[in-house]
């Protein structure tokens, strides 16, 4: 059985990442966890449900427990925090530990009052020093409104914190620390705008941003080190930084030049993040642009740009040739806007915009450059806008619709609306209607008529306030007639746009087209329809909804074999990227994520997101946000956090997964808590680290256990 790998590093948790440790009466336990499974997915809160729920809350098996408790948290409600704080005492500390987070779930974005008594009531009687460490992380992630709540909660964290043993290095201390580190983490990001940490705190984070570091020979390594860790020692020296970077207004110099010196570029990507906040960043700065981490030098250009007024673009000039694409085309884009240098500013863009990338060579730093160049020398960049109007690529076109813009090239504009791409025509219409307004309104009403989501979403939401209501109904309601027949959950995004713009533009004569929508599959359209009929009729209409029927959920056996895979993309670039799967604490969407590569679904898509230091994104047929497989999957979040590597699931709202997947590029710990993960890239991250907006995925398979 494959070993968590520092996935979770609570001892008490490693269990999340394996079958459950219990076998006595394996078939039982098996059927009782399949049918807890069954109805956290299912959300059934029936009273027969909630009475299975309650006696796995007190079954024999921990690992029952485990998951009841687990079950209970991602419902979400807080009316049920009654049912888990029997749990807070249970003889095991993992699932004390599961309880403790999940009454933090139960209260998502809340508030705190309704979780503090019963968190606070259990540290007290709390023992386990790493669950103790657990709470202090839910009550740092809690939604603190008022800086008195969110001092209290300072002040918990705090003292656990001073009380918190162990070393670096053991499992029980490195747990602790990391643990406590988020807690302060999330308290310090969420409850910026309330008020900053104590200087106490503030001083504790710093010191626990050195956890672990122990240089190699008996010297701190340079900025230039390569290194890059995994282990929870560097983790928490990474949340500790992002906590105190977050805490305080006014950093300290030398906590930042520590961070730039941490053989970690995680670390030293934090510290250079932090930059920002000191008055003269400029010798600092320095240090962090030379960085042999790509990350690195891509944070420290985002401030060098924002101080050219003072010091100038010549550090933009030099990251224009960047061995890193992500760090050129930062440059790039930051040279959108004039330089103190104009002369050089405009004779490197113009080079650069004529510079045409053979066919088949990536085209990123040209179709940037040609952007920047467009908006400062609009009449000098019109061939080159026409050039890249032409790609073979239509992520390259989407660039020209953009360029297009700034020269404020309309014919150009309107070409593109009728690009064989749905997505070059988004960015066109877009611009064109910011040009012309409703003079465009005409090209809006034809773009309904498409099959992309994403397109007709937006050509709904550009024609607000149309003067021509009678021209643009018929389109409407024929699209959202389309639309519906998909009986896909995944639909509802633009559904929503459709009778948003009916409700404007149409009126009672279209009462008997949007009637049938009272009984559809998806609540929220149902909802929306009978608000409008009531409003359009002035007599109340209810929606009857009459949803999908849920897909199943994996099986033991189904999951067994998961936990004894991994799944292998490879790259357009050539690359491989290998992700191993946490069936045990993402049971469904692991599950689908391997059934669609084991069916091919993956197979010739794109990374259509690249974010960089933060995300890619993929997995998309339309190579776009709205676009994905067709029935939504549940949220399943827990105490795994988006650290860089880890795989989570794409949604739009709770609950919205549509099988779009996304790769961490960097530690991010603010989507914890809302966003599924549900693997980790174990081989290849250098891969992810490469791809660039648009590389397509080749080839896609599941590896069993053994294979090569």
């Amino acid at each position: 059985m494959p070993q968590c790998r520092w996935i979770v590093v609570l001892p008490v948790l490693l269990a999340a990442c394996s079958p459950p440790e219990s076998r006595s009466g394996p078939e039982a336990l098996d059927g009782i966890l399949h049918a807890l499974r069954s109805l956290e997915d299912s959300r059934d809160d029936s009273p027969e449900a909630v009475a299975v729920i309650r006696e796995a809350l007190v079954h024999d098996s921990a690992a029952a427990r485990r998951v009841a408790v687990r079950a209970v948290g991602r419902y979400e409600r807080s009316d049920w925090i009654e049912m888990l704080t029997g749990a807070l005492d249970d003889a095991h500390p993992g699932v004390r530990a599961e309880a403790v987070n999940a009454i933090g779930q139960a209260v998502w974005n809340e508030g705190w009052p309704t979780a503090w008594t019963s968190l606070t009531e259990g540290l007290a009687g709390e023992r386990d020093p790493v669950v103790q460490a657990v709470y202090g992380q839910t009550l740092g992630r809690l939604a603190y409104h008022e800086a008195t709540a969110h001092a209290a909660a300072e002040r918990v964290l705090s003292d656990l914190l001073a009380q918190a043993g162990g070393e670096s290095g053991t499992t029980v201390g490195d747990a602790r620390m990391l643990a406590l580190a988020r807690g302060l983490e999330s308290l310090a990001r969420r409850g910026g705008s309330l008020r900053a940490l104590d200087t106490e705190t503030q001083v504790s984070l710093t010191e626990l941003a050195r956890w672990g570091r122990v240089p190699e020979g008996g010297s701190v390594e340079t900025p230039r080190s390569t290194g890059e860790s995994r282990l929870p020692a560097a983790r928490v020296r990474r949340a500790a930084l992002m906590a105190y970077t977050a805490g305080t207004t006014t950093p300290d110099r030398s906590v930042l030049a520590t961070g730039l010196s941490d053989p970690d570029h995680g670390v030293r990507r934090v510290a250079a993040r932090g930059l920002a906040a000191l008055a003269d960043p400029v010798e600092l700065l320095g240090r962090a642009l030379v960085d042999s981490a790509p990350r690195v030098r891509w944070e420290a250009l985002r401030i060098v740009a924002a101080l050219r007024a003072r010091s100038g673009c010549a550090a933009l000039f030099e990251a224009a040739a960047d061995a890193d694409a992500h760090v050129a085309v930062l440059a790039f884009d930051e040279l959108a806007e004039p330089c103190p240098e104009a002369a050089r500013q405009l004779d490197l863009l113009s080079r650069a915009a004529t510079d045409v990338p053979p066919s088949g060579e990536s085209w990123h730093r040209w179709a940037h450059a040609v952007v920047a160049f467009a908006a400062l020398a609009p009449h000098e960049a019109g061939s080159a806008v026409t050039v890249l109007s032409r790609h073979a690529s239509p992520f390259a076109r989407a660039y020209a619709a953009s360029a297009a813009a700034a020269r404020g090239d309309e014919a150009l504009l309107r070409q593109l609306s009728s690009d064989p791409h749905p997505n070059v025509r988004v960015v066109a219409v877009r611009e064109l209607v910011a040009a012309v307004g409703h003079g465009a309104d005409s090209v809006l009403v034809a773009q309904l008529a498409a099959d992309d989501p994403q397109l007709v979403m937006t050509a709904a939401d550009l024609l607000a306030g149309t003067p021509a209501p009678a021209a643009a109904v018929p389109a409407l309601l024929d699209a959202l007639a389309r639309f519906t027949a998909q009986r896909r959950d995944t639909s509802r995004d633009v559904r929503v746009a459709l009778l948003e713009r009916l409700a404007e533009a149409g009126g009672p004569i279209g009462a008997d087209d949007v009637a049938p929508y009272l009984v559809d599959f998806d609540p929220m359209i149902a909802r929306r329809a009978a608000e409008l009929l009531t409003d359009w009729t002035g007599e109340p209409h209810t929606p009857d909804p009459v949803p999908l029927p849920l897909a199943p959920v994996p099986g033991p056996a189904e999951l067994a074999e998961l936990a004894r895979s991994t799944v292998v993309l490879d790259m357009e670039s050539g690359g491989r990227i290998e992700i191993r799967l946490f069936p045990y604490l993402a049971p469904t969407n692991a599950a689908r994520f391997a059934r669609l590569v084991g069916e091919g679904y993956f197979e010739g898509l794109t990374f259509h997101r690249v974010a960089p230091n933060f995300v890619i994104q993929g997995g998309s047929p339309g190579a776009n946000e709205y676009w994905g497989d067709g029935p939504y999957s549940r949220d399943e979040v827990g105490l795994v956090g988006n650290w860089r590597g880890t795989v989570g699931l794409s949604t739009r709202g709770r609950d919205t997964g549509d099988a779009q997947i996304y790769v961490n590029l960097v530690d991010n710990l603010r989507l914890d808590h809302q966003y599924t993960v549900f693997g980790e890239v174990v081989r290849g991250m250098e891969v992810v680290d490469g791809v660039l907006e648009g590389e397509t995925i080749v080839a896609a398979r599941v590896m069993r256990e053994g294979e090569g």
